[in-house]
């Protein structure tokens, strides 16, 4: 038996051959490809002898066949496509980046603030003992305060033992300030209590209207201060007027009142209202020196220092 021969390589054709690459060939020849070179239609155009192509020609065209262009126009759509996803990337990187950035700044201020916030707790447990410790001497000042408050308004009340307010004189009565009143007061006083209940050494030291403005005409008259020389004058003169309790000049009802600090009378006048109660109630009562009040009640004697106190036991008693 007689070797097979590669066609390719002995340069032969055989008939059928030859007819299906001249069909290949004339299919390629009549397609609308470009970019086919002018020596690729050099090539494929017919000899003068008219003789047939190889099938190695044939397939050496086909190999050279460029894309249609749709397939060109297909594949620049896909590299902008691509072009586009690059410059897409390359800018989310370059957010990515300042984002990076501001994620770094971010703890480096949450590192600044955890330091700032560790020192205070490190501090807290000394800080609450100095406040404990301010807080008891604020608490011993406001007891020393309001010691020394008090002893201020006892000294003051104690400077005044010897002082009266008089309400009621007509403005003028005095006929003015000095001597002039030092005798309309003494004068009057001698009267209305009577000589004979002083001590031997009664006398007014000084006399004169509280220094208020002047009221118009038809209001009310301002007090006259007197400051006698002994308390035990002054105690007379208060005993004598609640005794008396219709003190009079030219038809003019006149009140006589202890002197005492604001403080004093800002309490004294706090039991004003409960004053009132206890006497609709038939309970006897007296306001003692400074600011007490003494209720009998049952047979026992019952000694306030606040008004609250004596509206809370009323309520206990269903007054």
């Amino acid at each position: 038996m007689a070797p097979k021969v590669n066609p390719r390589r002995s340069g032969g054709s055989s008939p059928q051959k030859d007819k299906g690459a001249m069909g290949k060939l004339d299919k390629i020849w009549k397609s609308p490809a470009v970019g086919i070179k002018s020596r690729t239609q050099k090539d494929l155009s017919p000899s003068k002898t008219g003789s047939r192509y190889s099938v190695l020609e044939v397939e050496e065209i086909e190999d050279r066949q460029t894309v249609p262009p749709m397939g060109i126009q297909l594949l620049e759509e896909i590299l902008g496509g691509v072009k586009k996803s690059n410059c897409a990337i390359e800018e989310i990187n370059k957010q990515l980046g300042v984002v990076s950035t501001e994620v770094s700044m971010i703890r480096h201020d949450m590192t600044k603030m955890r330091d700032r916030i560790s020192r205070p707790e490190e501090e807290a447990p000394k800080t609450e003992k100095r406040i404990k410790v301010l807080e008891e001497e604020v608490n011993d000042l406001k007891k020393e305060k309001i010691s020394i408050k008090d002893k201020l308004t006892d000294l003051e009340d104690r400077s005044r033992r010897c002082n009266i307010r008089m309400v009621g004189f007509p403005g003028g009565a005095e006929g003015g300030g000095g001597d002039s009143a030092i005798q309309f007061c003494s004068g009057w006083l001698k009267d209305v209590i009577g000589e004979g209940n002083f001590t031997p050494m009664f006398g007014i030291e000084q006399a004169h209207r509280v220094p208020r403005r002047i009221p118009p005409p038809g209001g009310p008259p301002r007090t006259i201060l007197i400051k006698l020389y002994t308390s035990q004058d002054r105690d007379t003169i208060l005993r004598r007027a609640r005794e008396v309790r219709d003190l009079q000049y030219n038809g003019q009802n006149i009140f006589v009142y202890p002197d005492f600090s604001w403080e004093t009378q800002r309490k004294r006048a706090s039991f004003r209202e409960i004053k009132r109660q206890l006497k609709n109630a038939g309970v006897p009562f007296s306001l003692l020196f400074p600011t007490r009040l003494r209720v009998e009640h049952k047979g026992k004697v019952i000694i306030f220092g606040t008004s609250q106190e004596v509206s809370d036991w009323m309520d206990k008693e269903g007054m």
